[in-house]
Protein backbone atom coordinates (compact mmCIF):
# COMPACT_ATOMS: atom_id res chain seq x y z
CA UNK A 1 0.00 0.00 0.00
CA UNK A 2 2.82 2.39 0.90
CA UNK A 3 4.51 1.63 -2.41
CA UNK A 4 1.40 2.85 -4.23
CA UNK A 5 1.71 6.18 -2.42
CA UNK A 6 5.44 6.59 -2.94
CA UNK A 7 6.59 9.76 -4.77
CA UNK A 8 7.93 7.70 -7.68
CA UNK A 9 4.61 5.89 -8.23
CA UNK A 10 2.55 9.03 -7.81
CA UNK A 11 4.84 10.89 -10.18
CA UNK A 12 4.45 8.12 -12.77
CA UNK A 13 0.66 8.23 -12.45
CA UNK A 14 0.64 12.01 -12.81
CA UNK A 15 2.85 11.73 -15.89
CA UNK A 16 0.56 9.09 -17.42
CA UNK A 17 -2.49 11.21 -16.70
CA UNK A 18 -0.85 14.26 -18.26
CA UNK A 19 -0.02 12.22 -21.38
CA UNK A 20 -3.55 10.80 -21.55
CA UNK A 21 -5.10 14.27 -21.36
CA UNK A 22 -2.63 15.59 -23.94
CA UNK A 23 -3.61 12.83 -26.40
CA UNK A 24 -7.33 13.48 -25.96
CA UNK A 25 -6.78 17.22 -26.39
CA UNK A 26 -4.72 16.70 -29.55
CA UNK A 27 -7.40 14.40 -31.01
CA UNK A 28 -10.10 16.97 -30.32
CA UNK A 29 -8.23 20.02 -31.65
CA UNK A 30 -8.41 19.86 -35.44
CA UNK A 31 -6.52 23.15 -35.82
CA UNK A 32 -3.58 21.72 -33.87
CA UNK A 33 -3.42 18.59 -36.01
CA UNK A 34 -3.67 20.64 -39.22
CA UNK A 35 -0.76 22.79 -38.04
CA UNK A 36 1.27 19.66 -37.23
CA UNK A 37 0.64 18.12 -40.67
CA UNK A 38 1.65 21.38 -42.35
CA UNK A 39 4.84 21.61 -40.28
CA UNK A 40 5.84 18.03 -41.13
CA UNK A 41 5.03 18.57 -44.81
CA UNK A 42 7.22 21.68 -44.92
CA UNK A 43 9.98 19.86 -43.03
CA UNK A 44 10.24 16.80 -45.27
CA UNK A 45 10.03 18.94 -48.42
CA UNK A 46 12.77 21.32 -47.29
CA UNK A 47 16.34 20.98 -48.65
CA UNK A 48 18.21 18.02 -47.18
CA UNK A 49 17.33 14.47 -46.22
CA UNK A 50 14.53 15.02 -43.74
CA UNK A 51 12.76 11.85 -42.62
CA UNK A 52 9.29 12.30 -41.05
CA UNK A 53 10.31 10.58 -37.81
CA UNK A 54 13.15 13.01 -37.17
CA UNK A 55 10.75 15.96 -37.23
CA UNK A 56 9.90 15.67 -33.53
CA UNK A 57 13.43 16.11 -32.18
CA UNK A 58 14.15 18.77 -34.79
CA UNK A 59 11.12 20.85 -33.87
CA UNK A 60 11.89 20.60 -30.14
CA UNK A 61 15.29 22.13 -30.94
CA UNK A 62 13.53 24.84 -32.96
CA UNK A 63 11.32 25.68 -29.98
CA UNK A 64 14.40 25.88 -27.76
CA UNK A 65 16.12 28.22 -30.23
CA UNK A 66 12.97 30.31 -30.48
CA UNK A 67 12.86 30.65 -26.69
CA UNK A 68 16.38 32.14 -26.73
CA UNK A 69 15.00 35.11 -28.68
CA UNK A 70 12.27 35.82 -26.11
CA UNK A 71 12.61 39.01 -24.01
CA UNK A 72 14.21 38.68 -20.55
CA UNK A 73 10.92 39.06 -18.70
CA UNK A 74 9.48 36.09 -20.65
CA UNK A 75 12.57 33.97 -19.91
CA UNK A 76 12.27 34.88 -16.22
CA UNK A 77 8.64 33.79 -16.25
CA UNK A 78 9.56 30.40 -17.74
CA UNK A 79 12.21 29.91 -15.03
CA UNK A 80 9.90 30.90 -12.17
CA UNK A 81 6.90 28.94 -13.42
CA UNK A 82 9.07 26.01 -14.56
CA UNK A 83 7.17 26.01 -17.85
CA UNK A 84 8.11 25.98 -21.53
CA UNK A 85 6.99 27.73 -24.67
CA UNK A 86 4.25 25.71 -26.36
CA UNK A 87 4.16 23.38 -23.34
CA UNK A 88 1.18 21.34 -24.57
CA UNK A 89 2.73 20.78 -27.98
CA UNK A 90 6.01 19.78 -26.33
CA UNK A 91 4.25 16.94 -24.48
CA UNK A 92 3.23 15.58 -27.89
CA UNK A 93 6.67 16.16 -29.41
CA UNK A 94 8.58 14.61 -26.49
CA UNK A 95 6.44 11.46 -26.46
CA UNK A 96 6.73 11.04 -30.23
CA UNK A 97 10.50 11.71 -30.19
CA UNK A 98 10.98 9.04 -27.52
CA UNK A 99 9.01 6.52 -29.60
CA UNK A 100 11.03 7.40 -32.70
CA UNK A 101 14.26 6.87 -30.78
CA UNK A 102 12.86 3.48 -29.75
CA UNK A 103 12.55 2.45 -33.40
CA UNK A 104 8.82 2.99 -34.02
CA UNK A 105 7.69 4.04 -37.49
CA UNK A 106 6.15 7.45 -38.14
CA UNK A 107 2.68 5.89 -38.50
CA UNK A 108 3.02 3.79 -35.33
CA UNK A 109 4.21 6.83 -33.37
CA UNK A 110 1.03 8.72 -34.23
CA UNK A 111 -1.39 5.81 -33.77
CA UNK A 112 -2.50 6.97 -30.30
CA UNK A 113 -2.40 10.68 -31.12
CA UNK A 114 -4.64 10.87 -34.19
CA UNK A 115 -8.34 10.10 -34.75
CA UNK A 116 -8.87 6.73 -36.43
CA UNK A 117 -9.90 8.19 -39.80
CA UNK A 118 -6.75 10.32 -40.04
CA UNK A 119 -4.39 7.59 -38.85
CA UNK A 120 -5.72 5.11 -41.41
CA UNK A 121 -4.77 7.50 -44.21
CA UNK A 122 -1.25 7.80 -42.85
CA UNK A 123 -0.99 4.07 -42.21
CA UNK A 124 -2.10 3.32 -45.79
CA UNK A 125 0.99 5.03 -47.22
CA UNK A 126 3.10 2.31 -48.78
CA UNK A 127 6.24 4.38 -49.36
CA UNK A 128 8.63 6.29 -47.14
CA UNK A 129 7.42 9.55 -48.70
CA UNK A 130 4.35 10.58 -46.72
CA UNK A 131 3.88 13.86 -48.62
CA UNK A 132 0.77 12.63 -50.45
CA UNK A 133 -0.80 11.38 -47.23
CA UNK A 134 -0.03 14.67 -45.48
CA UNK A 135 -1.64 16.57 -48.35
CA UNK A 136 -4.81 14.52 -47.89
CA UNK A 137 -4.73 15.00 -44.12
CA UNK A 138 -4.30 18.77 -44.44
CA UNK A 139 -7.29 18.97 -46.79
CA UNK A 140 -9.30 16.68 -44.52
CA UNK A 141 -8.52 18.84 -41.48
CA UNK A 142 -9.44 21.99 -43.40
CA UNK A 143 -12.80 20.41 -44.17
CA UNK A 144 -13.27 19.46 -40.51
CA UNK A 145 -12.35 22.98 -39.37
CA UNK A 146 -14.94 24.42 -41.77
CA UNK A 147 -17.58 22.05 -40.42
CA UNK A 148 -16.68 22.83 -36.81
CA UNK A 149 -17.02 26.56 -37.49
CA UNK A 150 -20.49 26.02 -38.92
CA UNK A 151 -21.50 23.99 -35.86
CA UNK A 152 -20.09 26.58 -33.45
CA UNK A 153 -21.85 29.35 -35.32
CA UNK A 154 -25.17 27.50 -35.07
CA UNK A 155 -24.71 26.93 -31.33
CA UNK A 156 -23.53 30.44 -30.46
CA UNK A 157 -26.29 32.07 -32.51
CA UNK A 158 -28.88 30.33 -30.30
CA UNK A 159 -27.19 31.05 -26.96
CA UNK A 160 -28.96 34.43 -26.45
CA UNK A 161 -32.35 32.83 -27.06
CA UNK A 162 -31.53 29.94 -24.70
CA UNK A 163 -30.38 32.37 -21.99
CA UNK A 164 -33.54 34.47 -22.32
CA UNK A 165 -35.67 31.33 -22.17
CA UNK A 166 -33.77 30.14 -19.09
CA UNK A 167 -34.25 33.47 -17.31
CA UNK A 168 -37.96 33.52 -18.18
CA UNK A 169 -38.44 29.96 -16.89
CA UNK A 170 -36.62 30.90 -13.67
CA UNK A 171 -38.90 33.93 -13.17
CA UNK A 172 -41.99 31.86 -13.90
CA UNK A 173 -41.00 29.03 -11.52
CA UNK A 174 -39.59 31.19 -8.72
CA UNK A 175 -41.93 34.19 -8.68
CA UNK A 176 -45.06 33.82 -10.81
CA UNK A 177 -46.13 30.30 -9.87
CA UNK A 178 -45.67 30.73 -6.09
CA UNK A 179 -48.05 33.71 -6.34
CA UNK A 180 -50.86 31.41 -7.48
CA UNK A 181 -49.87 28.03 -6.04
CA UNK A 182 -49.30 27.11 -2.42
CA UNK A 183 -46.04 25.17 -1.94
CA UNK A 184 -47.89 23.16 0.70
CA UNK A 185 -49.30 20.88 -2.03
CA UNK A 186 -45.86 19.31 -2.26
CA UNK A 187 -45.64 18.54 1.46
CA UNK A 188 -48.25 15.78 1.50
CA UNK A 189 -49.67 13.08 -0.75
CA UNK A 190 -51.79 14.56 -3.48
CA UNK A 191 -53.86 13.41 -6.41
CA UNK A 192 -52.05 14.82 -9.44
CA UNK A 193 -55.11 14.47 -11.67
CA UNK A 194 -57.17 16.54 -9.22
CA UNK A 195 -54.79 19.50 -9.38
CA UNK A 196 -55.45 22.53 -11.53
CA UNK A 197 -53.32 23.10 -14.64
CA UNK A 198 -51.11 25.66 -12.94
CA UNK A 199 -50.63 23.39 -9.92
CA UNK A 200 -49.66 20.49 -12.18
CA UNK A 201 -47.13 22.69 -13.95
CA UNK A 202 -45.75 23.83 -10.61
CA UNK A 203 -45.26 20.20 -9.61
CA UNK A 204 -43.46 19.58 -12.92
CA UNK A 205 -41.15 22.55 -12.32
CA UNK A 206 -40.29 21.23 -8.87
CA UNK A 207 -39.64 17.74 -10.24
CA UNK A 208 -37.28 19.12 -12.87
CA UNK A 209 -35.49 21.18 -10.22
CA UNK A 210 -35.08 18.24 -7.83
CA UNK A 211 -34.19 15.69 -10.52
CA UNK A 212 -32.10 17.78 -12.90
CA UNK A 213 -29.45 15.05 -12.89
CA UNK A 214 -31.91 12.64 -14.52
CA UNK A 215 -32.51 15.17 -17.27
CA UNK A 216 -28.76 15.68 -17.74
CA UNK A 217 -28.15 11.91 -17.83
CA UNK A 218 -30.92 11.56 -20.40
CA UNK A 219 -29.34 14.26 -22.58
CA UNK A 220 -25.88 12.69 -22.28
CA UNK A 221 -27.32 9.25 -23.04
CA UNK A 222 -29.07 10.62 -26.13
CA UNK A 223 -25.84 12.18 -27.42
CA UNK A 224 -23.92 8.93 -26.81
CA UNK A 225 -26.62 6.90 -28.57
CA UNK A 226 -26.62 9.12 -31.66
CA UNK A 227 -22.82 9.25 -31.76
CA UNK A 228 -22.65 5.45 -31.64
CA UNK A 229 -25.50 4.79 -34.07
CA UNK A 230 -24.22 7.27 -36.68
CA UNK A 231 -21.05 5.18 -37.01
CA UNK A 232 -22.29 1.67 -36.29
CA UNK A 233 -25.89 1.37 -37.51
CA UNK A 234 -25.22 -0.79 -40.56
CA UNK A 235 -27.15 -4.04 -40.10
CA UNK A 236 -30.67 -4.27 -38.72
CA UNK A 237 -33.01 -1.63 -40.05
CA UNK A 238 -30.41 -0.32 -42.50
CA UNK A 239 -33.15 0.20 -45.11
CA UNK A 240 -34.91 2.61 -42.74
CA UNK A 241 -31.65 4.39 -42.08
CA UNK A 242 -30.86 4.90 -45.76
CA UNK A 243 -34.38 5.88 -46.78
CA UNK A 244 -35.41 7.96 -43.75
CA UNK A 245 -32.83 8.53 -40.97
CA UNK A 246 -30.05 9.69 -43.32
CA UNK A 247 -32.28 12.59 -44.34
CA UNK A 248 -32.89 13.68 -40.74
CA UNK A 249 -30.39 15.25 -38.33
CA UNK A 250 -27.99 14.26 -36.91
CA UNK A 251 -27.63 11.42 -39.46
CA UNK A 252 -28.01 13.81 -42.40
CA UNK A 253 -25.12 15.96 -41.13
CA UNK A 254 -22.87 12.91 -40.92
CA UNK A 255 -23.88 11.73 -44.40
CA UNK A 256 -23.17 15.13 -45.96
CA UNK A 257 -19.67 15.18 -44.46
CA UNK A 258 -18.87 11.56 -45.21
CA UNK A 259 -19.91 11.90 -48.85
CA UNK A 260 -17.44 14.70 -49.45
CA UNK A 261 -14.64 13.19 -47.37
CA UNK A 262 -14.92 9.85 -49.19
CA UNK A 263 -14.61 11.58 -52.57
CA UNK A 264 -11.72 13.70 -51.24
CA UNK A 265 -9.84 10.63 -50.00
CA UNK A 266 -10.42 8.65 -53.21
CA UNK A 267 -9.34 11.62 -55.33
CA UNK A 268 -6.05 11.98 -53.48
CA UNK A 269 -5.24 8.26 -53.55
CA UNK A 270 -5.97 8.08 -57.28
CA UNK A 271 -3.87 11.19 -57.87
CA UNK A 272 -1.02 9.49 -55.98
CA UNK A 273 -1.15 6.55 -58.41
CA UNK A 274 -3.34 4.01 -56.58
CA UNK A 275 -5.75 1.84 -58.53
CA UNK A 276 -9.47 2.40 -58.00
CA UNK A 277 -9.92 -0.80 -55.98
CA UNK A 278 -6.84 -0.13 -53.87
CA UNK A 279 -8.02 3.44 -53.19
CA UNK A 280 -11.34 2.06 -51.98
CA UNK A 281 -9.62 -0.50 -49.76
CA UNK A 282 -7.42 2.22 -48.23
CA UNK A 283 -10.42 4.48 -47.66
CA UNK A 284 -12.17 1.56 -45.98
CA UNK A 285 -9.41 1.01 -43.41
CA UNK A 286 -10.37 2.41 -40.02
CA UNK A 287 -13.63 3.90 -41.32
CA UNK A 288 -16.93 3.40 -39.53
CA UNK A 289 -18.92 0.17 -40.10
CA UNK A 290 -21.61 2.15 -41.93
CA UNK A 291 -19.13 3.73 -44.35
CA UNK A 292 -17.40 0.37 -44.82
CA UNK A 293 -20.74 -1.07 -45.89
CA UNK A 294 -21.15 1.68 -48.48
CA UNK A 295 -17.60 1.17 -49.81
CA UNK A 296 -18.26 -2.57 -50.09
CA UNK A 297 -21.22 -1.76 -52.34
CA UNK A 298 -18.90 0.13 -54.66
CA UNK A 299 -16.44 -2.78 -54.65
CA UNK A 300 -19.28 -5.16 -55.53
CA UNK A 301 -19.84 -3.17 -58.73
CA UNK A 302 -16.49 -4.35 -60.12
CA UNK A 303 -18.16 -5.58 -63.32
CA UNK A 304 -18.77 -2.00 -64.49
CA UNK A 305 -16.46 0.95 -65.11
CA UNK A 306 -15.15 2.72 -61.99
CA UNK A 307 -17.01 5.98 -62.65
CA UNK A 308 -20.26 4.00 -62.81
CA UNK A 309 -19.44 1.70 -59.91
CA UNK A 310 -19.01 4.65 -57.58
CA UNK A 311 -22.48 6.00 -58.32
CA UNK A 312 -24.23 4.31 -55.39
CA UNK A 313 -27.37 5.53 -53.62
CA UNK A 314 -25.37 6.73 -50.61
CA UNK A 315 -23.46 9.35 -52.63
CA UNK A 316 -26.65 10.94 -53.93
CA UNK A 317 -26.25 13.66 -56.55
CA UNK A 318 -22.46 13.59 -56.12
CA UNK A 319 -22.46 10.07 -57.55
CA UNK A 320 -24.45 11.26 -60.58
CA UNK A 321 -21.99 14.10 -61.24
CA UNK A 322 -19.00 11.76 -60.93
CA UNK A 323 -20.50 9.25 -63.36
CA UNK A 324 -21.44 11.94 -65.87
CA UNK A 325 -18.00 13.56 -65.84
CA UNK A 326 -16.25 10.17 -65.76
CA UNK A 327 -17.78 9.37 -69.16
CA UNK A 328 -15.48 11.98 -70.72
CA UNK A 329 -12.31 12.09 -68.57
CA UNK A 330 -10.37 9.63 -66.34
CA UNK A 331 -11.87 9.13 -62.88
CA UNK A 332 -8.99 10.83 -61.04
CA UNK A 333 -9.43 13.93 -63.20
CA UNK A 334 -13.21 13.81 -62.76
CA UNK A 335 -12.95 13.63 -58.97
CA UNK A 336 -10.30 16.35 -58.72
CA UNK A 337 -12.27 18.73 -60.95
CA UNK A 338 -15.49 18.13 -59.01
CA UNK A 339 -14.06 18.63 -55.52
CA UNK A 340 -14.49 22.44 -55.40
CA UNK A 341 -18.11 22.17 -56.55
CA UNK A 342 -18.81 19.28 -54.17
CA UNK A 343 -17.25 21.21 -51.29
CA UNK A 344 -19.42 24.24 -52.02
CA UNK A 345 -22.50 22.04 -52.27
CA UNK A 346 -21.54 20.27 -49.05
CA UNK A 347 -21.23 23.54 -47.15
CA UNK A 348 -24.57 24.79 -48.45
CA UNK A 349 -26.39 21.55 -47.59
CA UNK A 350 -24.72 21.38 -44.20
CA UNK A 351 -25.77 24.96 -43.39
CA UNK A 352 -29.32 24.24 -44.58
CA UNK A 353 -29.45 21.18 -42.30
CA UNK A 354 -28.22 23.21 -39.32
CA UNK A 355 -30.77 25.94 -40.05
CA UNK A 356 -33.49 23.30 -40.22
CA UNK A 357 -32.46 21.91 -36.83
CA UNK A 358 -32.60 25.41 -35.35
CA UNK A 359 -35.85 26.44 -37.03
CA UNK A 360 -37.82 23.23 -36.58
CA UNK A 361 -36.53 21.78 -33.30
CA UNK A 362 -34.64 24.13 -30.95
CA UNK A 363 -36.68 27.30 -31.42
CA UNK A 364 -40.09 25.57 -31.46
CA UNK A 365 -39.12 23.63 -28.31
CA UNK A 366 -38.23 26.88 -26.53
CA UNK A 367 -41.39 28.70 -27.64
CA UNK A 368 -43.68 25.75 -26.86
CA UNK A 369 -42.17 25.24 -23.40
CA UNK A 370 -42.65 28.93 -22.57
CA UNK A 371 -46.21 28.89 -23.89
CA UNK A 372 -46.96 25.71 -21.94
CA UNK A 373 -45.86 27.18 -18.62
CA UNK A 374 -47.06 30.78 -19.19
CA UNK A 375 -50.58 29.91 -20.37
CA UNK A 376 -51.82 28.74 -16.92
CA UNK A 377 -50.55 31.99 -15.38
CA UNK A 378 -52.48 34.04 -17.93
CA UNK A 379 -55.59 31.94 -17.29
CA UNK A 380 -55.25 32.51 -13.54
CA UNK A 381 -54.87 36.25 -14.04
CA UNK A 382 -57.96 36.32 -16.27
CA UNK A 383 -59.93 34.37 -13.63
CA UNK A 384 -58.86 36.83 -10.92
CA UNK A 385 -59.90 39.82 -13.07
CA UNK A 386 -63.27 38.22 -13.83
CA UNK A 387 -63.90 37.38 -10.17
CA UNK A 388 -63.17 40.99 -9.08
CA UNK A 389 -65.62 42.32 -11.67
CA UNK A 390 -68.47 40.15 -10.44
Amino acid sequence: MLELLSPAVLGKKMSDMKLYLAKNTFKSKTDNRKRFFELVYDYINSPGENAPGSFFSWYISQLDRRKEKYPDWAKAWFRVSKSENEAQFRVFLNDCAAMHNGGDSFSDILSTWLPADEHRLLDATQTSDVSDALTILIELCEDKVSTEKQMRSAITSNIPLLLVAGVLHYIIASFLYPSFVSPAILESDFDYSALSMIEQNYVQYQWLTNNYWIVLLGMVGTVIFFKWSISNWSKRGVYFREQVADYLPPYSLSRINQQYQLVLILSNFLKAGSSFNNALQQAKKGSTPYLQMQIDRVLQNSSVAAHRAINIFYLGDAGNMIEERGEHVPLDVALASLLPKLNESKNERFQMAINAITSYTIKPAIYISLAYFVTPVIMEIVDVIQSTQQ
